[in-house]
């Protein structure tokens, strides 16, 4: 064989070495990022899995913190009918019985004494602003707190 030959031909064999070479390390490069996709596709659905079980969890927790709501709720006291008051000393209680709901119930105080007492939500403001009562402590023992009330 001539020489040119010979060198053409190599220089073909070369080439295709090359271009098989380059696919060869493109097929890995894609195998690779394949890998790589394939790894963080299954870390997503493991998270995904997760956080429907958390979702599960938290929804099953609300409904039993509804639930326990629900049986904790108080049953309402009978109403005052028509034209029915209460004297100005059980005013003075019902007013009290609200502020300590204030301090401890927070914005459903007047609903919750509503519920404790069996007075409407509108009577019970007209009678908070009727008696007007900032209530002192008269005596305190062992404990207790007495409180002036006016008579029956």
């Amino acid at each position: 064989m001539p020489f040119p030959f010979k060198r053409r031909s190599a220089m073909t064999e070369n080439s295709e070495k090359g271009r098989i070479s380059i696919t060869n390390k493109r097929i890995e490069a894609d195998h690779q990022i394949l890998d790589a996709l394939t790894e963080e596709n299954r870390q997503l659905r493991a998270q995904l899995e997760e956080q429907k079980v958390l979702q599960m969890e938290l929804r099953s927790a609300l409904e039993r913190a509804e639930q326990r709501g629900h049986s904790l709720e108080l049953p309402t006291l009978a109403r005052l009918g028509k034209g029915q008051t209460l004297c100005d000393k059980s005013k003075v209680i019902v007013c009290r019985v609200l502020q300590f709901a204030r301090a401890n119930c927070g914005q459903n105080a007047v609903e919750w004494t509503s519920s404790v007492t069996g007075i409407k939500r509108q009577t019970l403001r007209t009678y908070e602003q009727e008696t007007d009562i900032h209530l002192s402590v008269t005596s305190v023992e062992e404990g207790t707190l007495a409180y002036k009330l006016p008579p029956c």
